[in-house]
């Protein structure tokens, strides 16, 4: 919370200075996640030991959720003063359009044709820049860091598969 309220000038368009603590948090994450996919790889649970139910099903279980929460909470009040930045770009833009169509229709009752074709010029550039504005993400990080960190939530789940895979193949 310190960190989000010190600072003080939100801009939606340079996106890099708005992912580089998503970085660090999603890096923090997979941390945790890789150290649960090694601790299966050392050690494969026994899925019929009561073992696996009271040690290993936990730690499988809670550490990936963990790890989510190290990742997105750290997050989330980044998000939500984005998303209210967002909001008021987005509400100017819609007062400036309503704006826009008041004039070219004040230009087309004139029958002002040089002046409703000017309008009509800056109607569609406006409704370009709202297209902008609807895709700016309001979550602070970059695709590629979401698909990193997916990767590796998966990864505990993708050693856990290839260990059953191999135990099934070995002969008995």
């Amino acid at each position: 919370r310190r960190l989000h309220a010190r600072t003080t000038r939100i801009d939606l368009f340079p996106p890099r200075p708005l992912y580089a603590f998503s970085r660090l948090t999603s890096r923090t994450g997979m941390a945790l996640l890789i150290l649960i996919a090694s601790g299966l790889a050392a050690n494969p649970p026994n899925l019929d030991s009561a073992a696996f139910w009271t040690i290993w099903a936990p730690w499988a279980i809670g550490v990936p959720l963990f790890a989510v929460g190290v990742f997105v909470l750290p997050l989330v009040g980044m998000h939500q003063r984005l998303a209210s930045e967002k909001e008021r770009i987005q509400t100017d833009a819609d007062n400036r359009l309503r704006t826009i169509m008041g004039e070219l229709t004040t230009a087309v009752d004139a029958r002002d044709l040089p002046r409703a074709e000017g309008m009509q010029k800056l109607l569609a550039s406006h409704l370009s820049q709202r297209d902008v504005l609807a895709r700016l993400p309001t979550w602070p990080w970059s695709g590629g860091t979401l698909r990193g960190f997916a990767t590796t939530l998966l990864l505990p789940v993708i050693v856990f598969l290839i260990q059953r895979g191999v135990i099934e193949l070995l002969p008995k």
